[in-house]
Parts: structure tokens; C-alpha cells; sequence
């Protein structure tokens, strides 16, 4: 496969990235910084979309439109967050809300031919991971956990590439490349700066809701609409929790990264494709 959209999509993000740093103000509360920044997973998926020669539906007409639309709304969500406690409570709210619709609405074709009218405990589950999965984020926002969850959704969401394109969502595993440029290359900047860590804390949040967002309906759309084992998804999107094990300094932050990444490599494994019978003949 081509990989130019992909690579389309992490030079915008890596461009927003570094707009965001540059505007993040004094102790990263700058609004223009958190906007730019809280932009990148959004805008790096949607240039890899059109770079790869497909469009959004508006209005949405398929999961995936209604996921990258619940991408955009989780945009001003995280630079609501960016503003402090009481409004990263507020966002959190508005992130549950969000996945809550996005996995009840678009779904109503499912709901009886494949979850079998269970339609409460799907939609739970689903929307229950989205939020554990903002609120490692969150608990790691503006601690020296804060790189390590960027690297480590990084790299979840690059191992995901494959996982989603093994198992039938090729246009997928292109846009969830875009959320690990967005994820992955902040990570390192945070680590090339760690002269102004304590200014990141802000632009973490801003950009941690659609990045969540976008990479739990991307999962959605491997595990609901495709054939992505539930277990290796579950595995994809729960690996970055290791960033919260204890332990401070760089050996911590390898260790962590290196579970992360072996948890993600088994959920990859688990999605290879089954080897060729015919091959050779």
C-alpha cells in the first residue's frame, strides 16, 4: 500500500504540533496554542482521508463519517479541558456523551441482527473504554507520565494500522496512522523539551479527547463492522493504562513503553492473516 496519505497526514499534524508549543502561552493556558494542538489528530486523519481519495459524508452516512464527525466535536471538548479542573470535568462529561451517540446512533442496523437487541451493554462497553482510555490521559496530563501516554498512544495506534488492515478496514488503518503522527510526534517533542514539560500539561488535555475519540471508533469500526478480535482490540486500546505503573525517571518510561508495546505487538499478532494453503503451487 501507498504510504504517502499517511505520511501526508503526520507532516500536518507535526505542523500543528509545533504551532500549538509555539502559542502555548504562559504555563500552556495560551487558547491558540490548545486549539492548534487539540486540531492535530483531527486534521492528520482527515489529510490522510482525502489524500488517500476518499471523502466524508455530510451528512454522515456510514460509522466512519459519524467517527471522524465525533473526532471533530471531541476538538473543542479537549480545549475545554485545557482550561482547568471543573472544565476537564465538563469535558469528560462531554466526551461520554459523545460516545455514547456515536455508538447509539449510527449502529441501528446492528442492533438486532448482530447484538441480538443488547443494544444497552454494547453501547456501555464501548463507551466505557472510550473513558477509561481519556482518563489515563488525564491522570497522566501534567505528571511525568504525560510523554509516556502521548508514546504510548503513539504506538498503540501504529500497531492498530496493521491490526485494522489484516482484518478487512484498509482505509482505516491509513486514518488511524494519522492519530499516531498526532500522538507520537508530540511524545517527542515533549521529550526534546523537557526543559518546559510543566507548559505541556494544557496542550496535553487539548489534544488527548480526539485523540481518544478518534482512536476508540476507529477500533469500533475493526471490531463492530469488521473482523478485528474483540480481545486484540480490548488489548490496542488498554495497553497505554501500563503508563500509570510506578516508577520515575527514563528507565520507568522504557520499561512502561516496552510493555506497551509488547501488549500491542501480541494484539497484532492475534490479527495476522491466516497463512496462503495455495501458496507455492
Amino acid at each position: 500500500m501507498d504510504p504517502t496519505p499517511a505520511l501526508i497526514g503526520s507532516a500536518v499534524a507535526l505542523v500543528l504540533i509545533l504551532v500549538g508549543v509555539a502559542l502555548r502561552g504562559e504555563g500552556g493556558r495560551g487558547i491558540p496554542g490548545a486549539v492548534a494542538l487539540g486540531l492535530a489528530p483531527v486534521a492528520a486523519v482527515l489529510a490522510t482521508l482525502y489524500a488517500s481519495g476518499e471523502e466524508v459524508a455530510v451528512p454522515p452516512a456510514r460509522f466512519r463519517d459519524w467517527a471522524l464527525l465525533a473526532g471533530v466535536v471531541a476538538w473543542p471538548l479537549g480545549v475545554l479541558s485545557s482550561r482547568g479542573r471543573w472544565a476537564s470535568v465538563g469535558a469528560l462529561a462531554g466526551v461520554l456523551a459523545v460516545a455514547v451517540v456515536l455508538y447509539a446512533v449510527p449502529t441501528e442496523s446492528l442492533h438486532e441482527r448482530d447484538w441480538a437487541g443488547k443494544v444497552n451493554v454494547w453501547v456501555a462497553v464501548l463507551s466505557v473504554a472510550t473513558m477509561v482510555g481519556y482518563g489515563v490521559r488525564i491522570a497522566a496530563a501534567g505528571t511525568d507520565r504525560s510523554m509516556d501516554a502521548n508514546l504510548a498512544t503513539g504506538i498503540v495506534a501504529l500497531a492498530a494500522a496493521p491490526a485494522l488492515g489484516w482484518t478487512g478496514t484498509g482505509v482505516t488503518a491509513f486514518l488511524v496512522a494519522g492519530v499516531s503522527a498526532s500522538a507520537g510526534l508530540f511524545g517527542l517533542v515533549q521529550f526534546a523539551r523537557r526543559s518546559i514539560r510543566s507548559d505541556f500539561a494544557p496542550l496535553d488535555l487539548a489534544v488527548a479527547a480526539p485523540q481518544v475519540v478518534l482512536l476508540s471508533g476507529m477500533l469500533a469500526i475493526g471490531t463492530v463492522y469488521s473482523e478485528t478480535p474483540r480481545l486484540a482490540a480490548a488489548m490496542l486500546f488498554g495497553a497505554p493504562i501500563a503508563v500509570l505503573l510506578p516508577g520515575k525517571g527514563l528507565k520507568a518510561t522504557i520499561v512502561r513503553l516496552v510493555l506497551v508495546s509488547a501488549i500491542a505487538g501480541a494484539a497484532v499478532w492475534m490479527c495476522r492473516p491466516e497463512p496462503n494453503p495455495y501458496a507455492g503451487y
